[in-house]
């Protein structure tokens, strides 16, 4: 069974170590090299080359973030992976790619909401700022689309007075992981079923632009924190 990931960031390096600690066999990981950060804006980036020699995971780059060259096509077709996570990649998957994955790809998303609530940018930061008491996290099978696949498993958590984008993050990651471990057997099997999201009750929170973190001072002491 070829179990792969893509991504590129601190989340990325965190899950698979603790699969790998679950004796989950991590056959390849698909990133970006550092050299072409320039070219994309990706918050938390993190350079794995050096934990996947450590690992023995065979780490490959590719192209573009967004997958759309021939070149990347090319090394999927090469690669003949039957699972691929998609954690700390925040590109969608072209269609192109998700047909050669003999099972399928699949990624987390998260929502103060419940699916198919939700989808979209910034979700933490959106669950601060409107002050939301709940999270829920979902793994879910990806297809062309923003967060709409099958879903897998839900956990939620709760968001506290304290908590930060960043402490979110943690609580965000740890459900990640329980997701997969407890999910992975499933996954495995083909001709698994998951649950179908709503296609017409669907809401997505915009993205935040450097902008929006503007502090009005007139407002009230809670919304200032």
């Amino acid at each position: 069974m070829n179990i792969s990931f893509i991504g590129c960031r601190n989340t990325t390096k965190e899950i698979i170590s603790r699969l790998l600690d679950s004796k989950i066999k991590i056959e390849n990981l698909i990133t970006i090299n550092k050299k072409n950060l320039h070219k994309y804006h990706i918050s938390g980036y993190k350079d794995l080359s050096k934990f996947c020699k450590k690992n023995k995971i065979k780490i490959h780059y590719v192209e573009k973030y967004n997958l759309k060259s021939e070149k990347d096509l090319n090394l999927f077709k090469k690669l003949n992976i039957d699972i691929l996570f998609v954690l700390g990649w925040q590109r969608i998957i072209p269609e192109s790619i998700l047909k050669l994955l003999t099972i399928g790809a699949f990624g987390m998303h998260g929502t103060p909401l419940r699916p198919p609530h939700g989808r979209g940018h910034s979700v933490m930061n959106w669950s601060l700022i409107e002050g939301r008491k709940k999270f829920t996290s979902y793994l879910f099978k990806l297809d062309k689309n923003v967060d709409s696949g099958a879903i897998v498993g839900l956990k939620e958590f709760d968001i506290n007075y304290w908590d930060t984008c960043e402490t979110l993050h943690f609580k965000y990651m740890l459900t990640m992981l329980r997701l997969i471990l407890s999910n992975i057997e499933r996954i495995k099997k083909k001709n698994s079923r998951y649950q179908q999201q709503d296609s017409k009750n669907i809401s997505y929170y915009k993205k935040r632009n450097p902008e929006d973190s503007l502090i009005n001072w007139k407002n009230s002491t809670l919304n200032i924190y």
